[in-house]
């Protein structure tokens, strides 16, 4: 397994899979260009990037498929995004990239793949969901 494999792999596990809530402290491991494009629109910093994960993260639960590469630069999954209940049989599927180049993550490009209106109607549902966590 290469370093840049693991670099990402942990990264994706703490900020997907782990709810992002410790996402601040990863700036570490990302580039200060680091950008961060939703559905091929305008790119975000890692600041940006942190705040939009910590706020999806309360309300959603993302499941990563196995993260792959063929050149060691550019890694891509795909992930599925699910609701808790009542919400519980919608979801959204989308495929992600993240480059990185001297053992730091440049760049991450998310797509989903449901149309616009689908996917900021699923954006509009966890942002009014009404699930508290204790």
């Amino acid at each position: 397994m290469s370093d840049n494999l693991k670099v990402v792999q942990y990264f994706a596990k703490e900020v997907f899979v782990n709810n992002a809530q410790d996402a601040d402290r990863l700036s570490n491991l990302v580039s200060p260009q680091f950008s961060y494009c939703l559905n091929l629109g305008d790119p975000q910093n890692y600041s940006q990037f942190v705040k939009r994960m910590q706020s999806s993260s309360t309300a959603s639960t993302v499941v990563l498929g196995e993260i792959a590469s063929e050149d060691d630069m550019h890694f891509y999954c795909d992930f599925e995004v699910r609701l808790p209940e009542p919400n519980q049989h919608l979801k959204t599927h989308g495929f992600s990239q993240l480059i990185v180049r001297n053992g730091i993550i440049h760049q991450i490009d998310i797509n989903y793949q449901n149309s616009a209106d689908e996917y900021n109607e699923f954006r509009d549902i966890i942002k009014n969901s009404a699930t508290v966590y204790l």
